[in-house]
């Protein structure tokens, strides 16, 4: 069996998939990312059919022919402490800004009918 032509194919898969996910994570900006990253991610491990411009349905590691059908996004959290506190910060703010927005739109109905 190829499969096992690799030491350790689990951990080859995912250093492979990780370094991928890393490299078009940093080709993205963040809000482009934070709007689209599961879609980012799902191109980047199983590529683009050039024929029908759609993600492909699987990824086959040329080294054992170990083939990756689906991938679970469970999370997207930076490892970076800067870049989560940044985060964290940018998210409150989009929260204060729609919950400001709402109100304010409150207010005006809540006058228009007074």
């Amino acid at each position: 069996m190829s499969i096992f032509n690799v030491k350790d194919f689990v951990g080859d898969m995912c250093n492979l998939m990780a370094s991928k996910i890393r490299s078009a994570v940093a080709a993205v900006d963040f809000d482009t990312f934070h709007k689209g990253s599961a879609q980012i991610i799902r191109k980047t491990i199983f590529g683009i059919n050039k024929e029908t411009n759609k993600v492909n349905n699987e990824y086959i590691f040329p080294k054992n022919n170990l083939v990756v059908t689906n991938v679970d996004i469970q999370n997207v959290e930076p490892i970076d402490p800067k870049t989560r506190e940044s985060l964290q910060k940018t998210v409150t703010m989009a929260i204060d800004i729609t919950t400001s927005r709402q109100q304010a739109q409150a207010r005006h109905l809540a006058n228009q009918k007074a």
